[in-house]
């Protein structure tokens, strides 16, 4: 038995233990298919991460030498839009955002 943790962080080494148990200890690379385009959508809440997330995704598919596309559909929230087109320009990711006239973007591919 450890000592020298808390029971915090006797809590969180269980559930850290148990998530390694079921998942695994063998780390699995992204596969993509490079005849088909892939997608990820995210739809949640206002201010639950999407853009911080999808831009996070896009910057580690570039690292690993994919070429992603952010494509804004938030047609009721010029701020959303502003938002992923600097989060875009920041990680240096193409994007798309579509007809800015109430018409939701279609993808460019």
């Amino acid at each position: 038995m450890l000592t020298a943790l808390s029971p915090s962080e006797q809590v969180i080494k269980i559930v850290r233990d148990e998530l390694i148990t079921m998942l695994g200890k063998d780390t699995a690379r992204l596969q993509i298919r490079l005849a088909a385009a892939h997608g990820d959508s995210h739809g949640r809440l206002q201010g639950s991460g999407k853009t911080t997330t999808s831009g996070k995704l896009a910057a580690w598919l570039k690292k690993g030498g994919h070429r992603p596309m952010l494509v804004s559909v938030d047609v009721y929230r010029p701020a959303a839009r502003e938002q992923l087109k600097v989060v875009a320009k920041s990680i240096d990711a193409r994007l798309y955002e579509g007809d800015q006239k109430g018409e939701p973007a279609a993808p460019a591919w």
